[in-house]
C-alpha cells in the first residue's frame, strides 16, 4: 500500500531514517470534529481527561477519559471530542525506518484501546524513553527499535482487552480509496459522482455507506480536508486568494467564511496569530500542538501494581 496518501500530512512532518520518532501533547476545544484520516506511521495515542468518540475499523468506541489507543500504520480513523479537561499525547513512530521492526511487530501490533490504569510499568518506562528528544537524537536506530518492540509488547501482547469485532478491516479497502482521491484531488472541483464513481458504489450508495462508517457527512468532510491543507500553504506565506483556489474553494470570500466557521478567526489573523515552532506549540484543525513536551513528573501513566 506504498501508494497511500494519508491525511493530517503535518503530524509526520520531520519523520525521517535520521528521526523515526515524533512526540508531542495536543488539547482540544470541546465539541471538535478531527476528520477522516490514517497515518503512514504508528500512532499511539495517551488520552488524558478527554472524552469523546473515535471512529475506528467502522465502529464508534467511546474514549473514556483516560485510555491508550494504539493505531498500527494505514489506520483510518476519526475523533469526535465531546469534553476536554485534559490532553491527548500522541507519538508516531515510522517503523519502515527503524530495524528489523517491520517484519517483527507484523503478529504483534494491532488496533487497541486500552484503559489508562492497565498500562504496566514497563510500558511507562517506554513512553518515558521516547518523551525525552534527546533520547531519540542521540541513541541508535536499534535502541529506539528495542524500546519499541517492548511497548509494543507490553500494551498490544500482555494486556487482555476486549477487541470487539467491529475492530476490523473491513471497511478500510473504501475509505482507502476514498482518502487517496480526495487527497490526490482536493484541489478540484470534486462532485459526489466523482467520488463514488472512482469507488464503484452509486452516490446514493455511497453517501449512505460513507456516514454509516465515518459517522460525519461527505461534504463535511471534504470541506475539511481542503481546510486543514489549507493550513500547510499559509504556513508557508501563500496569499488567500491563492490558497482558497489551490484547495479547491469556489472563491476566497467562501473559504474565509468556511475558515472563520471551524476556527474563529480569519486566515490572515490565524496566520499572524499562530506560532508553528514557539515552545508554546502551533495551531492544526482545532488543536493545539505543544511540541516535542516532557511530561516528566507533571503527568505520569497509571501503573499497574
Amino acid at each position: 500500500m506504498s501508494d497511500l496518501i494519508p491525511g493530517l500530512k503535518f503530524e509526520e512532518d520531520g519523520l525521517s531514517s535520521q528521526l523515526p520518532v515524533k512526540h508531542f501533547v495536543r488539547t482540544f476545544e470541546t465539541d471538535k470534529m478531527i476528520r477522516l484520516h490514517y497515518h503512514r506511521s504508528l500512532e499511539i495515542n495517551i488520552c488524558r481527561d478527554v472524552e469523546g468518540i473515535i471512529r475506528l475499523g467502522g465502529a464508534e468506541h467511546s474514549i473514556a477519559r483516560n485510555c491508550i489507543i494504539v493505531l498500527p500504520p494505514e489506520s483510518p480513523h476519526s475523533y469526535r471530542i465531546l469534553k476536554s479537561e485534559g490532553s491527548i499525547e500522541v507519538f508516531h513512530f515510522m517503523i519502515k525506518e527503524m530495524p528489523g521492526l517491520e517484519s517483527a511487530l507484523n503478529d504483534t501490533l494491532q488496533r487497541q484501546i486500552i484503559p489508562l490504569a492497565d498500562c504496566s510499568a514497563e510500558a511507562a518506562r517506554q513512553f518515558t524513553f521516547f518523551r525525552k528528544k534527546q533520547n531519540i537524537t542521540s541513541h541508535s536506530a536499534l535502541r529506539m527499535s528495542g524500546a519499541l518492540m517492548i511497548l509494543v509488547d507490553e500494551l498490544c501482547g500482555k494486556v487482555e482487552v476486549r477487541r470487539p469485532e467491529s475492530l476490523n478491516h473491513r471497511s478500510d479497502d473504501f475509505l482507502y480509496k476514498v482518502i487517496n482521491y480526495v487527497e490526490k484531488n482536493y484541489g478540484e472541483r470534486i462532485s459526489l459522482n466523482d467520488v463514488s464513481g472512482y469507488t464503484g458504489t452509486s452516490k446514493y450508495h455511497f453517501s449512505r455507506l460513507f456516514k454509516k462508517i465515518t459517522g460525519e457527512s461527505w461534504s463535511f468532510y471534504l470541506k475539511m480536508v481542503r481546510l486543514s491543507n489549507s493550513l500547510l500553504l499559509l504556513k508557508q506565506g501563500t496569499p488567500v486568494i491563492d490558497t482558497a483556489s489551490a484547495c479547491g474553494f469556489e472563491s476566497d470570500s467562501y473559504y474565509i467564511k468556511c475558515f472563520k466557521i471551524e476556527y474563529g478567526m480569519t486566515p490572515l489573523q490565524w496566520r499572524k496569530n499562530t506560532a508553528f515552532t514557539t515552545k508554546s506549540g502551533y495551531n492544526y484543525c482545532g488543536g493545539t500542538y505543544a511540541q516535542e513536551r516532557n511530561n516528566q513528573g507533571t503527568e505520569k501513566l497509571a501503573h499497574r501494581k
